[in-house]
C-alpha cells in the first residue's frame, strides 16, 4: 500500500538456456525488504543481490560528531539523496510518483552540492524546467518534466534559480545562468503578474508543506501549514528570485539590469513590510517559527529589528518545548538562523530531540533514510519513507556546525565560522569542491578548543572563532582557543 499503483514485481521469463543472473535494464524499484517466495530452500547469503543504483555523483566530502544520533541522521541523508538522483532529483524511489518535484527542491538543493558532485544535473535538470516553460507567460511547473502538478508552478519553486546559484557558488559555473537568465527573469515576470495591487503574489499550492500534523490544516493526513501564510511564502520567493537575477546580472556583466532587480526587489520588500510586519514587537506574519526565519533568511526585516525578531523567532521554538512547527522549506531556515542570531544552542537541540516531531523520532523507529512526514504513518497518502526534502538540514552539518560556507564562487575563497553546540565535543568533516578538499575539525579537550583546517592550494580562507577573525593561505593551520 505505501508505493501505490507502482508495480513491485518484475516477471522474468526464463529462455531456454536457462539464464540465472538477470536484472532490468529499464525500470528500478526503491524497496527496503523484499519478499521471496517459491525458491525451495533456505535462501544464503549468495541468493539475492540488492544493488545500489543511482547517477555518478559521488565525491570525497563526509561528515561526523561526537553525537551518534546525528551521524545516524548525517548517513540516512546521504542515503535518501542517493536513492532519488535517477536521471531526475526525484521526491521519492519507491511509490508510483517518483517525480521531479520543485517545490521540494527549493531547500534541498542547498543541501545536494556539499554532499554529492551535481553540477551536471543541475544543468540537465535546469534544462527539463526549460523545456516545460511556457515560452510567452513565463510560467514554469511543478513537476519537471510536467507529469504532476500545477502552470504555474506555486511561487515556492525557486528550485530554477537555485540550481544556477549552487552551481555557480559551488563551481564557478557561469554557463548555466548564463544560458537560462532570461527563462528566469520570465517566471519572475510572471510571477509579478499574479500580484494584487498591495504587491502581494497572491497564488499558492503548497506553501511551507507538510509540516507536523498539528501545525496543519485538517487533520492526520493535512499538509497545508496552519501557522505560516501560503501568500507570505509566495510574495517571498518572489523577492528572492529579484536578488537572484540582481547576483545573476553581476555575473554576466550586466550592471543596469542588477540595479533594476535590486529596486524591483527593494519594492517587494516594502510591501512586505507594510502588509505583514509589526514593529512594536518585531513579528512578520503569524510570528510562526517557519514565518520569522523566513523573513530572517530573505533579509527583509528592518536592520534595527532584526535582533528581536531573532529572539521572538527562538521564543516560538522555547515556548513549544523545542519542537518545530515548520513545513519542509522553513525547518531549514529555522534551524540556519537560530545559527546565525546566536541561538546554536536551541538549533542542536531541534537537531538531536528524539521525540515527535524531529528526525531522532524516525530513527527511533528505525529509520534508515528520510520521511515525508514526521508521522508514522500508514496507508497510500503521504507516507513515504524515503524523502528528501527534510534532508536539507544537511546544509547546516557543512555551513554552520563546521562552518563551511564560499565567499567566492566554486570556493576559491572561503570563510570557516564554526558554532559550537554546549553538548557537543566534536565535528569533522571535508567539502570537495572544485578547487580542492577542504577539511574542519573541531574538538573540545579539558578547557580549550581545537580547530584545524586544511586550505586547498590556490584557495584562501577566514577563520572566525571566539571574536577572533584569521586569514589562512593554502595549508594546513591549528589553532587553540579557551573554551568559553
Amino acid at each position: 500500500e505505501t508505493i501505490r499503483e507502482a508495480k513491485a514485481t518484475d516477471t522474468y521469463i526464463a529462455g531456454e538456456k536457462n539464464i540465472r543472473e538477470w536484472i532490468p535494464r529499464f525500470c528500478y524499484h526503491g524497496f527496503r525488504y523484499a519478499k521471496i517466495s517459491g525458491l525451495g530452500k533456505r535462501p544464503d547469503a549468495d541468493t539475492l543481490t540488492a544493488i545500489v543504483f543511482c547517477n555518478d555523483v559521488r565525491n570525497t566530502s563526509f561528515f561526523k560528531c561526537g553525537s551518534a544520533l546525528v551521524n545516524q541522521l548525517h548517513e540516512n541523508i546521504v542515503r535518501t539523496e542517493m536513492c532519488n538522483l535517477q536521471h531526475l532529483a526525484t521526491d521519492c524511489p519507491q511509490r508510483g510518483e517518483r517525480l521531479g518535484w520543485m517545490n521540494d527542491a527549493t531547500v534541498r538543493f542547498e543541501e545536494t552540492p556539499y554532499n554529492f558532485n551535481v553540477n551536471r544535473l543541475f544543468r540537465k535538470i535546469s534544462n527539463d524546467i526549460f523545456d516545460e516553460q511556457d515560452k510567452n507567460s513565463g510560467a514554469i511547473t511543478c513537476t519537471a518534466p510536467y507529469v504532476g502538478g500545477s502552470r504555474p508552478a506555486d511561487p515556492v519553486c525557486s528550485t530554477y534559480l537555485v540550481m544556477g546559484l549552487e552551481n555557480l557558488i559551488h563551481c564557478g559555473d557561469t554557463d548555466t545562468i548564463g544560458k537560462h537568465y532570461e527563462s528566469y527573469k520570465k517566471w519572475n515576470e510572471c510571477l509579478a503578474k499574479l500580484k494584487n495591487s498591495e504587491g502581494i503574489v497572491e497564488y499558492a499550492h503548497y506553501g511551507d508543506w507538510a509540516a507536523p500534523k498539528d501545525s496543519c490544516i485538517g487533520g492526520f493526513d493535512a499538509v497545508k501549514s496552519a501557522v505560516t501564510d501560503p501568500y507570505f511564502m509566495s510574495t517571498g520567493y518572489h523577492y528572492f528570485n529579484s536578488i537572484l537575477l540582481a547576483r545573476f546580472a553581476e555575473a554576466l556583466g550586466k550592471a543596469d539590469e542588477q540595479k533594476s532587480h535590486l529596486e524591483y526587489a527593494e519594492t517587494i520588500r516594502k510591501a512586505m513590510i507594510r502588509k505583514w510586519f509589526d514593529p512594536r514587537d518585531a513579528r512578520i506574519g503569524s510570528g510562526s517559527q517557519g514565518s520569522q526565519a523566513f523573513a530572517l533568511w530573505l533579509g527583509i526585516i528592518p536592520k534595527e529589528h532584526e535582533r528581536r525578531a531573532a529572539k521572538r523567532m527562538f521564543e516560538a521554538v522555547k515556548n513549544v518545548g523545542y519542537r518545530i512547527t515548520t513545513g519542509n522549506l522553513t525547518t531549514k531556515y529555522l534551524l540556519d538562523m537560530l545559527a546565525k542570531y546566536g541561538y546554536g544552542d536551541a538549533a542542536w537541540k531541534l537537531l538531536c530531540r528524539e521525540e515527535y516531531p524531529s528526525w531522532g523520532y524516525m530513527i527511533q523507529h528505525g529509520a534508515t533514510t528520510i520521511w515525508e512526514r514526521f508521522e508514522q504513518k500508514r496507508g497510500s497518502v503521504m507516507n513515504s519513507h524515503n524523502h528528501p526534502m527534510y534532508g536539507s538540514v544537511g546544509y547546516w552539518l557543512y555551513a554552520y556546525l563546521l562552518g563551511i560556507k564560499p565567499v567566492k564562487n566554486g570556493f576559491e575563497q572561503f570563510e570557516v565560522s564554526p558554532i559550537f553546540p554546549k553538548d557537543l565535543h566534536y565535528a569533522e568533516g571535508r567539502v570537495d569542491t572544485v578547487n580542492g578538499e577542504i577539511y574542519v575539525c573541531w574538538r573540545r579537550e579539558f578547557d580549550h578548543l581545537y580547530i584545524t583546517v586544511d586550505v586547498p592550494f590556490g584557495t584562501r580562507a577566514t577563520l572566525r572563532a571566539f571574536g577572533e577573525t584569521h586569514n589562512l593561505e593554502s595549508g594546513v593551520h591549528h589553532f587553540s582557543f579557551e573554551d568559553m
